[in-house]
C-alpha cells in the first residue's frame, strides 16, 4: 500500500514513481522518507504534534512551487 501511495505522491513523470524507501519506524528512517524531496511523508500512529509540525512544514515548503496534477496508478 505504501508504495501505491508514494507512485502517486510522485513530482515525477510516468514511469518514474516516487518509491515509498524507508519503514519509517524510526526517527532516522522518519526523517529520510520525509526529506527525499517527494510528495510521500510518514509518521508513526503515536505523532507528536511537533512531529506532524516537521511534516507539514516540509510539505508546505514543498509545494510552494506549485501544485500539479498527478497520474493515480491503477
Amino acid at each position: 500500500m505504501a508504495q501505491q501511495l508514494a507512485a502517486a505522491a510522485s513530482d515525477k513523470s510516468i514511469g518514474f514513481p516516487s518509491v515509498a524507501d524507508n519503514t519509517c519506524s524510526t526517527p532516522t528512517q522518519r526523517n529520510l522518507e520525509n526529506g527525499d524531496g517527494d510528495f510521500f511523508f510518514c509518521a508513526t500512529a503515536g505523532a507528536t504534534s511537533a512531529d506532524m509540525a516537521a511534516i507539514f512544514t516540509t510539505a508546505f515548503t514543498q509545494i510552494a512551487n506549485g501544485v500539479r496534477m498527478i497520474a493515480l496508478p491503477e
